[in-house]
């Protein structure tokens, strides 16, 4: 990967911020309920499904977005610098919209084998699906994407030790 770990606002943060760098994406749900049926089957009603991300990280200068527009009703643009995945026993999977599509962050794909060995396989993606090489005794395919979405932010906290000449920071964002 390249000196970049994570984009917000339009703005690169480079490794030296946060080499130690931490990435949690939750989902956050809304109205979300279990409703009984007549016969007892549970159907689970949810209204909208959204994700929280958390980033921190250790670096020897601050991270450096403290000019960003954090009132922006439009949001911010993060593009994530650690990648998640889709799993399948297909090797065509649906792809999340809310993608990096930019370059070294395109997707990428992986076969995993009965022996529990993966390989990397080819990959083509039309609009939000991909379409991954089949693998002889492939019993499994992987699609690895990095999350790039719009969200509403508020500005980060900060610590500094100055004995061990670090400052840390942790940034907490949700999707818009």
């Amino acid at each position: 990967m390249n000196g970049i770990a994570f984009e917000l606002g339009g703005i690169a943060v480079p490794y030296t911020v946060g080499g130690n760098i931490q990435q949690r994406i939750a989902p956050l749900t809304g109205g979300t309920s279990i409703r009984r049926m007549m016969n007892g089957a549970g159907v689970r009603q949810t209204h909208w499904r959204k994700l929280s991300v958390q980033l921190s990280g250790e670096g020897w200068c601050p991270l450096g977005i403290d000019a960003l527009d954090w009132d922006n009703p439009a949001g911010l643009t993060l593009k994530c610098g650690e990648p998640h995945s889709v799993l399948s026993n297909s090797n065509v999977i649906a792809l999340p919209v809310a993608r990096r599509t930019d370059a070294p962050y395109l997707p990428t794909a992986r076969a995993h084998l009965a022996n529990g060995n993966e390989v990397p396989t080819s990959i083509s993606i039309a609009s939000h699906t991909a379409t991954l090489g089949a693998v002889s005794g492939a019993v499994a395919y992987s699609v690895l994407y990095f999350p790039q979405l719009v969200v509403l932010a508020d500005p980060p906290e900060h610590t500094s030790d100055e004995a061990g000449n670090v400052t840390g920071w942790t940034l907490n964002t949700e999707e818009k």
